[in-house]
């Protein structure tokens, strides 16, 4: 029988899957990584069945609150980062005669939104994805929109016909031009008949 851990009740093969999950967050890689064998599907079961058990489940917040700990990492400092990026404005980094400004001279905020810097012949700045960070904004807000739409209301074009004269009874004409009409009915009708006319003999 495995030797487990007194602190953690977690045998040293657990915890090397532990700590392997830990870098990807990918369970079945783990598993395969701590020296675990089988099938794919065995793999994948054992994997989330062994990341599910309360042992597990607590090492792994106490590692999480470790790290919390002994860094400054914290909600509302990402949340902080965030909000530079969402809210940059490329203006700041130029001064009012147009020249790019000198990194050392950028404000906080405005420097806190670069990316990367190249530099050479001409000086090219990056900057983080601004619709990315808005989106990742609005998801830790619980504010991301749905992606499911309602139709959209039907828009009433209003459209006047001028009929030709007894083409369309007169009922379904006047509804026409109010717009309430979906379907104009035709009715017969009898062709006028032409009236016949004689052009004049002209004196010879």
């Amino acid at each position: 029988m495995a030797k487990r851990d007194k602190a953690t009740g977690l045998t040293d093969q657990q915890m090397r899957f532990a700590q392997e999950y830990l870098t990807d967050f990918n369970a079945s890689a783990a598993y395969r990584r701590a020296g675990y064998k089988g099938t794919a599907a065995a793999i994948a079961n054992n994997a989330c069945r062994l990341l599910a058990t309360k042992r597990m489940q607590e090492y792994l917040q106490g590692y999480r609150q470790q790290v919390m700990e002994t860094t400054t990492l914290s909600v509302e400092r990402l949340a902080k980062e965030l909000e530079r990026i969402c809210f940059s404005d490329p203006r700041a980094l130029f001064e009012a005669n147009g020249a790019l400004k000198n990194l050392s001279m950028l404000d906080e905020d405005t420097a806190r939104t670069v990316a990367g810097v190249e530099l050479g012949d001409k000086v090219k700045i990056t900057l983080w994805d601004k619709l990315g960070a808005i989106e990742k904004a609005l998801k830790l807000l619980n504010a991301y929109p749905d992606r499911k739409q309602d139709a959209p209301a039907q828009t009433i074009v209003g459209v006047v016909i001028v009929p030709a004269k007894g083409s369309i009874a007169p009922p379904q004409q006047r509804a026409a031009l109010e717009g309430q009409a979906p379907r104009m009915q035709r009715v017969a009708t009898t062709p006028a008949r032409a009236k016949p006319f004689r052009i004049p003999a002209t004196g010879r």
